[in-house]
C-alpha cells in the first residue's frame, strides 16, 4: 500500500502491561501506542520509514494485520534510541 497526502502507515506492537504481581494484561485501554512506520505519503515531513513512533491510534483507520493508517498530525513523537 502506498499512502497519499500526509498519511502514515504504522505497524503497532502488541500492547502488554505487567501488574506488580507479574500478571500480563494484553490490550490495555491506553489510547497511545508505539509502532514502526511502514510507509509515508508524499507530504509527510517529520517521520521516515522504519521510525519508531508514538501515536494516538484512536485517530487512525485499522487496515488489518496490526497496521494503522493515520495522519501525520496524530503522531505524538519519534522514539530515539541511544
Amino acid at each position: 500500500m502506498r499512502p497519499t497526502r500526509d498519511v502514515v502507515i504504522v505497524n503497532f506492537k502488541k500492547q502488554e502491561t505487567t501488574t506488580e504481581s507479574g500478571i500480563i494484561v494484553q490490550g490495555s485501554s491506553q489510547d497511545t501506542r508505539v509502532g514502526t512506520v511502514q510507509g509515508i505519503g508524499p507530504q509527510c515531513e517529520s517521520v521516515r520509514v522504519h521510525d519508531e513512533v508514538i501515536a494516538d491510534w484512536t485517530k487512525g483507520n485499522d487496515i488489518g494485520k496490526g497496521m494503522l493508517a493515520i495522519e501525520e498530525q496524530y503522531i505524538q513523537g519519534i522514539v530515539e534510541r541511544d
